[in-house]
Formats: C-alpha cells, sequence, structure tokens
C-alpha cells in the first residue's frame, strides 16, 4: 500500500468519522492491516496530526480574522468567519482525536507535555541572605558600585 493512500486513510478516519468511537473504530482496523509496518504507519499518523493542525493554523491566521467583528458585518464577513474558525477548530479536534487513538492504540508514544513547576519549592527554607545574594548574582549592574 503506498504511503499516500495509508495518509489519506487516516485524514479521511480523522475528518470523516461522526465521534471519537468511530474514529477509534476505524483507527483499529486500519492498525490491525498494518501490524507489520508499525513504524511506517507512526510516522504516518504524526504526519497526519501535524498536517491537520498546520491547516487549522493557515485557516485560524487567514487576515481577515484579525479584523473586528463590525468591520466583518460591515464588507458581509461575519459568517464566513465564524464558518472558517469553526472549520479550524473542528480541525484541531480531529487531530486530538487521531492522536489520542493512536496513542491508546500504543502506535505512537504520547506527545511530552510541559513539566509543572507547582510545588517544586515545597519544604525548602530560602534565608533573607540567600535572597539578597541571589538578587546581586542576577543583578550584578545595579549592585556594583564601581560603575
Amino acid at each position: 500500500m503506498a504511503t499516500e493512500t495509508l495518509l489519506d486513510e487516516l485524514l479521511s478516519i480523522a475528518c470523516g468519522s461522526v465521534d471519537a468511537g468511530e474514529v477509534a473504530s476505524r483507527f483499529n482496523q486500519l492498525a490491525k492491516g498494518h501490524a507489520a509496518e508499525r513504524e511506517r504507519l507512526a510516522a504516518e499518523v504524526t504526519r497526519s496530526v501535524q498536517l491537520l493542525r498546520i491547516q487549522a493554523k493557515g485557516m485560524e491566521s487567514h487576515a481577515l480574522l484579525k479584523t473586528s467583528q463590525r468591520e466583518l458585518e460591515r464588507m458581509n464577513l461575519a459568517g464566513w468567519a465564524d464558518e472558517t474558525l469553526g472549520r479550524a477548530s473542528g480541525l484541531r479536534r480531529d487531530a486530538d482525536d487521531l492522536e489520542r487513538v493512536a496513542v491508546a492504540a500504543g502506535v505512537i508514544d504520547p506527545p511530552d507535555r510541559p513539566k509543572s513547576l507547582y510545588g517544586i519549592w515545597k519544604g525548602v527554607e530560602v534565608t533573607e541572605e540567600e535572597i539578597e545574594q541571589a538578587r546581586r548574582s542576577v543583578f550584578k549592574a545595579a549592585y556594583d558600585e564601581s560603575i
């Protein structure tokens, strides 16, 4: 099976499915048929997700969408703008669904998420002297008397 055909199938699954359950069902069927080509399937899933997100971003960054709502209404483009943003949102949702299903099926690794620094200093005691030393280190010019 050609790569473009696999890509087409993945995009069809992502955009042509009614809900996440249908995406999962159709994707699992496709994955079973490509069990021997796991690496290629993973690469094509990643490519499909990226293409969907790029398309959504392109739609959202259209110059007219940066125009005020009042100006869009004056030009009779308010409906078009809402429809375009809705389609872009749908593409992002499709990309997320496909990615989520592929991760659940073990075809791709979960995407890296930013690490939270919340609570990293819990239980650590910092003295005023250490704070002052850090200030002097960071803002050397402000504390340098020789300037």
